[in-house]
């Protein structure tokens, strides 16, 4: 047998000093012993050396065996890498990436491995978004992954960044890209919604407290535009303290005539 330190082959009788023992994954040969391979490097059984990873990949830490390839919304742009770099916001990648890509216009990233596109009531004129932008007031994009957003149509106004509504009753829109649609101005109406513009009221007719419709005086006790009283008509009948007044003349009137026939029978 041989003494501790020393080996034989097989059929010799000689004994001889041991080499240094046969390095794992992992390890490389430093002397006579076997040391953990850096982060950033691997080694496979039995290599004499560590080897840095290449780019696209990193390693998991010290004593890897192999390196890991970058994974999707990561990338590895240099050899060596401790770990992957993950991508910034505007930007995506798919797996095994010395780069990151900047999402197209019309799209968005909060730096992950999709460009996502940008929700209805928004848009994305420029590449490279963390996220989209809100349409302007009387703009609306109804549909995702736009790169602009469309302005209201004549008639319409911009209800919410997502919707076009018609202007309502009252109101008009004579112009594109209304926020809000205008009340018909003084002496005019729009009878129904989505209206481009006002009509004036005919000779006679006032418009009611709406804008929506031509009526005639009498029966516009609460005028919007000017906020005139009622005016009565010749035969509408008298009532309350319309009545009271009218007939105040007749009741002096006969006050007097009662005193005059009392005189007259004491004389």
């Amino acid at each position: 047998n041989c003494d501790p330190g020393t080996t034989s082959s097989d059929g010799q009788n000689v004994c001889k000093a041991a080499g240094p023992p046969s390095c794992g994954a992992g390890e490389f040969k430093l002397g006579s012993v076997c040391v953990d391979c850096q982060t950033g490097t691997a080694a496979a059984n039995g290599d004499d050396a560590c080897t840095a990873c290449p780019t696209t990949t990193g390693s998991t830490g010290e004593g890897a065996a192999t390196c890991t390839t970058c994974e999707a919304g990561k990338f590895g742009p240099v050899i060596g890498l401790r770990q992957c770099v993950g991508c910034e916001p505007g930007y995506s990648s798919t797996s095994g990436q010395t780069s990151c890509t900047p999402c197209a216009a019309g799209k968005y990233s909060t730096g992950s491995s999709l460009c996502y596109d940008c929700p209805i009531g928004t848009y994305g004129n420029a590449t490279a978004l963390s996220s989209c932008l809100t349409c302007p007031a009387g703009r609306v994009s109804t549909t995702t992954g736009q790169t602009l957003c469309t302005p209201c149509e004549i008639g319409k106004y911009a209800a919410s960044s997502s919707v076009c509504a018609e202007c309502p009753a009252g109101t008009y829109g004579d112009v594109t890209g209304l926020e809000t649609c205008p009340a018909c101005p003084s002496g005019m109406v729009s009878a129904a919604a989505g209206q481009t513009e006002c009509t004036a009221c005919t000779s006679g007719l006032v418009p009611n407290a709406d804008a929506t419709a031509c009526v005639s005086p009498a029966n516009n006790a609460n005028r919007k535009s000017g906020g005139c009283a009622a005016v009565r008509s010749p035969d509408q009948p008298l009532e309350g303290i319309d009545l009271i007044w009218a007939a105040l003349p007749l009741l002096v009137l006969f006050s007097f005539a009662r005193r005059f026939a009392r005189r007259s029978a004491f004389r």
